[in-house]
């Protein structure tokens, strides 16, 4: 088939001029018209028909001026006919002719309309969701799409344009221009590699473009699975354990393997084949820990903490992707040392990008100029603020606590927002009507200390996950589960069911609809994060990069576990292991967490511990601990 589209073909205008209407505040007279028509791309592979729902009809918008509903919106629909094997790629996006706005003043949202539609087949672009529009000219890619072999496949999209009211004076925007094209371009014949919004095209200078640098793509190397391995053994040294601990286990199940302890384990008791366990991974405390053994006598064993290999000879250190709630998400797993930010005066670590091109943080080290001295007191991420070398260096002048919430007698204090302790019904107990302690604590530290970067930070949506498991047959610790989540009713949630045990572990970073989410700035890791970075229920890490810093501390996640008389949630113990089921009431660190824009920039830095990503911002003027 003859190529002729090595070129990108402009398929419809959108030109919006605003005009000066008031000089008190941002008021505007605009209008937006519209020149679509049909039209048919001839691809590789077959056809792709572009249509527009409003024809060619133009559209006339009076008043425009910041606010929350969109300005304009445009139907696209894609029919794919591919008459071949092969696949057929196709990219669609806007060519900004002029913008004369701010960075991320304008914003877009794309959504797949037709999810119910039979004839949508292949791979649509994934969902984005107001992705500010940059200060610059030429081709922002909204993604990549892929039809398959077939006829008539259809992807319909939503285009909508925004004009959000950002909360400071955008007077400067009156009379600012803004001219684009919805472009169309054939993408190839292969597999489709998905990637954040923003990151194959990060402008220069962007943080985005500056992790892409140290990473250009995810590791080709496929990651230790999240969940049931740690990125690392806790111990590459032998330890001795007596006899007797092994006898107390009773029958132990081994296998030649890690992966055999899921598949083809073999069952001893210690007095009967400790000769059998040499050379062996061996799974333990009820099958939640995993060891190899080194050697074993009558008396004694030596064996190593093992969920890599038998010496965690190779540290695993990469970035890998994930599906979220956007798309995808790039995570940070293992010992890596290449994600360090320095941001609003103090030291955080990225722990991902998630599918919308937001980058998530958390806090690794505050200690403020003021505290910092000698040669390196420009950086907040020298290893001379660690916690090995200067006391008290972690998350402050003292190390941030809380309790998660003062109570823990009702279901309902399990949230980072909760209901009514004490309802009749599930719905009632946890309406989200009450911020926990926690999240009041992590609102006070914030206004303390980030306002002044507040304008870089993205309000996102924590994730609230208090779904109860249904299955009562879950029962790790034999409490007879009524599964529903109000009151006193014994309860496990699924974050529990998703982590412990290891074994049939399956964290995710989505985040069903219809689940409670918490709007805000700021927030907590969940413990499924913890567990893609390269923490294990029950199994100790100390090579994964959320252990460093944080050794001799336990830090509060946002995910519940259960009720089992008292509420519970999900923590990281000093030795980096995930702990499934501490009350409520118990005061540990916490580790803010926020994200910044995708549109943040950076004044240099390679990521790394002595050059981190420094993002240029106003130092804070004050500082507070979270201290209850």
């Amino acid at each position: 088939m003859e190529r002729k589209n090595k070129r990108v073909l402009i398929i419809s205008l959108i030109a919006l001029i605003l005009v000066v209407a008031g000089a008190s505040y941002a008021y505007f007279s605009a209008r937006i018209t519209g020149l679509e028509s049909a039209s048919t791309l001839r691809m590789t592979a077959g056809t792709l028909e572009i249509a527009y729902s409003e024809g060619d009809e133009k559209v006339l918008v009076e008043n425009i001026y910041p606010r929350e509903q969109k300005w304009l919106s445009k139907t696209i629909t894609l029919t794919g006919n591919n008459t071949t094997d092969l696949k057929m790629n196709y990219k669609l996006g806007l060519n900004i002719v002029t913008n004369e706005f701010a960075n991320n003043e304008l914003s877009y949202s794309l959504t797949l309309t037709n999810t119910e539609d039979p004839n949508l087949k292949g791979t649509p672009i994934a969902n984005k969701t107001n992705v500010g529009i940059q200060n610059t000219t030429g081709i922002e890619w909204f993604g990549e799409g892929q039809f398959v072999t077939g006829q008539n496949q259809v992807h319909e999209y939503l285009l909508e344009i925004f004009f959000l009211d950002n909360g400071n004076d955008q007077n400067d925007s009156q009379g600012a221009i803004f001219n684009a094209s919805i472009t169309v371009s054939e993408a190839g014949t292969g597999n489709i590699t998905p990637a954040p919004n923003g990151w194959n095209d990060a402008p220069a200078g962007s943080l985005l473009a500056g992790i892409k640098a140290n990473n250009p793509t995810p590791s080709t190397n496929t990651p230790s699975i999240p969940g049931k391995k740690a990125s690392c053994a806790a111990s590459a040294l032998p330890r001795q354990v007596p006899a007797s601990q092994f006898e107390s286990f009773g029958d132990i199940t081994y296998s030649d393997t890690y992966e055999g302890l899921e598949t083809s384990e073999t069952s001893t008791t210690y007095a009967e084949g400790y000769n059998l366990l040499v050379g062996k991974y061996i799974s333990i405390m009820n099958g939640e820990a995993k060891a190899y053994i080194v050697n074993a006598t009558s008396e004694s064993a030596s064996l190593i903490d093992a969920t890599y290999g038998p010496a965690c000879e190779e540290k695993e250190a990469i970035l890998a992707s994930a599906e979220d709630d956007y798309g995808t998400s790039y995570y940070y797993r293992g010992a890596v040392e290449n994600n360090y930010v320095s941001f609003g005066d103090m030291c955080w670590r990225i722990v991902r990008i998630d599918g919308n091109g937001n980058i998530k943080l958390v806090l690794y080290n505050y200690k403020n100029a003021a505290n910092r001295t000698g040669a390196n007191a420009s950086n907040p991420c020298h290893t001379d603020y660690d916690e090995e070398n200067a006391a008290f260096a972690r998350y402050s002048e003292d190390t941030f606590t809380s309790e998660f919430n003062i109570n823990n007698d009702q279901n309902a204090y399990v949230g980072l927002k909760y209901g009514t302790p004490g309802s009749s019904t599930y719905e009632a107990e946890h309406n989200g009507n009450n911020k926990s302690t926690i999240l009041t604590n992590l609102e006070t530290w914030y206004t303390a200390n980030l306002n002044s970067v507040d304008s870089k930070i993205a309000t996102v949506s924590y994730c609230n996950d208090k779904r109860v498991v249904s299955d009562t047959t879950y029962d790790p610790w034999e409490t007879n589960p009524t599964g529903l989540g109000y009151r006193q009713e014994t309860t496990y949630y699924q974050t529990a069911q998703r982590l412990n045990p290891p074994k049939t572990a399956a964290p995710v970073l989505t985040c069903p609809e219809g689940i409670s989410r918490v709007e805000s700035k700021i927030g907590l890791l969940s413990a499924d994060e913890v567990a893609y970075a390269g923490g294990v229920s029950g199994t100790p890490n100390t090579s994964y990069y959320l252990y460093k810093n944080a050794s001799s501390i336990s830090w509060w996640t946002s995910s519940p576990s259960g009720f089992l008389g008292s509420a519970t949630a999900w923590s990281v113990n000093s030795d980096g292991d995930l702990s499934v089921d501490i009350n409520v009431d118990i005061s540990y660190a916490v580790r803010p967490v926020v994200s910044l824009k995708p549109s943040t920039t950076i004044t240099g830095g390679t990521g790394t511990q002595a050059s981190p990503f420094t993002v240029l911002s106003n130092e804070p003027t004050t500082e507070t601990e979270i201290v209850s």
